[in-house]
């Protein structure tokens, strides 16, 4: 999915976190345009909080990471937490992190401070930023390679107890933001308003004249 950027700022799209759990939603993902080269990534989770369950770190995939997702990007992107999520969340060290069963993704965000297990969770939210120098949209988060096609996952604790992970496959666009007139726009605006009351003044000066 791409997004126009060209003439509106912080463009965003919102995902629904509703496979699993019987497709209830349980949280959504925002990415947010800041830049050509920036694109905020904020999680929110309803219900839910962020765990570390069945994650051993062993370079294979299998487990679970607290967030996972997928970039068509090469590795020159650079990931840094932000706000609440620093301290909290770090990057998982597994070359092909997943969250079972919505396959592997190319990128891995460990909630480091819900220690192992479910015992220990974290509602969140969990905030951070991809940066690239070459360029980032949010058309370069696609989906992984499972029948499925997730763009996200969690693992998360439920108020009952109950763990497992939850995924994203639906994005849902927001209202159409209004583009804020450049300086030059204002400046061409105000032209156009003063010639008009100029010329409104001369046809008043010549009928007080005839």
């Amino acid at each position: 999915m791409s997004v126009a950027l060209l003439g509106v700022a912080h463009a965003s799209v919102v995902w629904d976190l509703d496979s699993g759990f019987g497709n209830e939603t349980l949280g959504t993902v925002t990415l947010t345009q800041v830049s050509a080269d920036e694109v905020d990534v904020a999680v929110v989770l309803t219900d839910a909080a962020f765990v570390n369950t069945g994650h051993g770190h062993d370079n294979t995939g299998n487990g679970h990471d607290a967030f996972t997702f997928n970039l068509d990007l090469t590795k020159g992107y650079s990931i840094q937490m932000q706000n609440t999520s620093i301290g909290m969340f770090s990057l998982s060290p597994d070359t092909a992190p997943d969250n079972e069963p919505f396959g592997s993704f190319t990128n891995g965000i460990d909630c480091s401070g819900c220690n192992s297990g479910g015992s220990h969770p974290f509602s969140g939210p969990l905030d951070f930023s991809v940066t690239d120098s070459s360029g980032i949209s949010i058309s370069d988060f696609i989906p992984n390679d499972t029948p499925g096609k997730y763009y996200f996952a969690a693992d998360v604790r439920l108020p009952d107890g109950n763990t497992g992970s939850i995924a994203a496959t639906t994005a849902i666009d927001p209202p159409d933001p209004t583009p804020v007139p450049e300086p030059s726009s204002f400046l061409l605006l105000g032209t156009a308003l003063f010639g008009i009351a100029l010329t409104r003044q001369k046809v008043r000066l010549r009928l007080l004249r005839s």
